[in-house]
């Protein structure tokens, strides 16, 4: 559902498109193994973010408090990594 109103509303606004023209097989190596892992982190944590983070949280359960803390710790880390890591460097 969540795909669905995303593409609906690029669709809306004009802006669907592909763009091949900077993608090598490199960058498609690191999309692909992004994706297997993060399908890889879903199926570990029992669902997406929804059934992991606000369920426990509505429910008042400890596990998503401890979730929602190591998301917020993952995104920290992320976010430094990416400003370490140059995209322009994947041009080959």
């Amino acid at each position: 559902m969540i795909i669905d109103g995303a593409l609906f509303s690029i669709l809306m606004q004009g802006r669907f498109k592909f763009k091949t023209n900077n993608m090598n097989l490199k960058r498609f190596n690191i999309y692909l193994m992004g994706g297997i892992l993060m399908g890889i982190g879903t199926r570990i944590g029992g669902g997406c973010n929804i059934g992991a983070f606000y369920d426990p949280i509505v429910t008042t359960s400890i596990s998503g408090y401890f979730f929602g803390i190591f998301m917020l710790i993952g995104a920290i880390i992320a976010f430094n990594s990416l400003k370490v890591f140059d995209p322009n460097s994947l041009k080959s």
